[in-house]
């Protein structure tokens, strides 16, 4: 179950979501736009875990920035009420020229966003996700409309639900590389042996010999 926030804005992903075969329900949530149930870990045991995350456009989010209204209201609402947080920025953007932030006109070209009468640096939002991403931990996403926020939020909710958090271990990798050429086209497949082997100090090529002494 998904629930997203009925208030404007975040209640118009819905219809975007639905392709996705998942159960949205529209309500009034405290704090975040979208928020669920799933798969987690506290104090190294497995539990439910609730995560909420914030949607804003780009315009918004400047907004919201300068006037204090997300770190000074939103945010903290959020790190209390669930377990893992996160914002997605929907709107295409980019750093012009001469540093301040450019968006998307109706026309197709790039126009400067401007807050009242005057732009925002580029490096001003910069800092300001980077210190929500490494001081409170708030996972920074960029979409560009609504199809693709509802992608990001399809993606997202499985990831916490199809497995159980232990099960998440594709960073638990093993770098095994031999070089697998034999003339210029044919190939043949490193198994264990060889991966091993290829660790060892000097080994390198040599790793395929090892396959006949096993």
């Amino acid at each position: 179950m998904i629930w997203l926030d009925n208030r404007a804005g975040s209640n118009d992903l819905a219809k975007y979501l639905s392709p996705y075969g998942l159960e949205v329900e529209l309500c009034r949530l405290p704090s975040a736009d979208i928020a669920w149930y799933g798969k987690g870990e506290r104090d190294g045991e497995a539990c439910d875990v609730r995560v909420g995350y914030e949607l804003k456009t780009i315009s918004d989010l400047v907004t919201s920035m300068r006037d204090n209204r997300l770190s000074g209201q939103q945010l903290p609402g959020m790190l209390e009420d669930y377990d893992h947080v996160g914002l997605i920025v929907q709107g295409v953007w980019r750093c012009g020229e001469d540093g301040l932030i450019q968006v998307m006109s109706y026309r197709g070209g790039w126009m400067t966003l401007n807050l009242g009468r005057r732009g925002i640096l580029y490096k001003e939002l910069a800092h300001y996700l980077s210190t929500l991403t490494h001081r409170l931990g708030v996972t920074v996403d960029r979409t560009s409309d609504y199809a693709q926020t509802a992608a990001y939020v399809a993606c997202e909710y499985s990831w916490w639900n199809d497995k159980d958090w232990q099960d998440h271990s594709s960073f638990n990798a093993v770098y095994a590389p031999v070089d697998a050429r034999i003339g210029n086209k044919r190939l043949k497949v490193a198994g264990n042996v060889e991966c091993i082997a290829a660790q060892l100090p000097g080994i390198g090529k040599k790793a395929w010999e090892f396959r006949r002494w096993f």
